[in-house]
């Protein structure tokens, strides 16, 4: 029978440890592929004869997610400033444009109430 529930825990593994057995696996497969792939010639033969299996191992050389952290400063004023000269410039001289505000909104509307 197991801990009871609330129990700390006790013996095993720390979390996050590496087993040395997994490091011990990753050094002899190295060690192997560099015995077989000399010149490249392993992964050329592969790359022809096994194109499934070699774009497998190419996949795995990209990272699986990436973490962009972008901040953008806009000053909406100045913007706004520059869209109404690009306005002003583009109609003609004797074109009047009147301007509305939402005090000349609430005018009209009092006056049509």
């Amino acid at each position: 029978m197991g801990r009871h529930k609330g129990q700390p825990k006790t013996g095993g593994a720390v979390k996050g440890s590496v087993k040395t057995n997994t490091i011990a696996v990753k050094a002899a497969i190295l060690r192997v592929f560099n015995e077989v792939n000399k010149d490249d010639e392993y992964l050329r033969d592969l790359a022809l004869n096994d194109k499934h299996l070699f774009m497998s191992l190419v996949a795995k050389l990209f990272p699986t997610a990436v973490e962009v952290d972008m901040t953008h400063k806009i000053d909406i004023v100045a913007i706004m400033e520059e869209a109404e000269n690009r306005l002003n410039s583009q109609l003609p001289a004797s074109q009047n444009v009147i301007g509305v505000t939402s005090q000349d909104n609430a005018k009209v509307s009092n006056q049509e109430g």
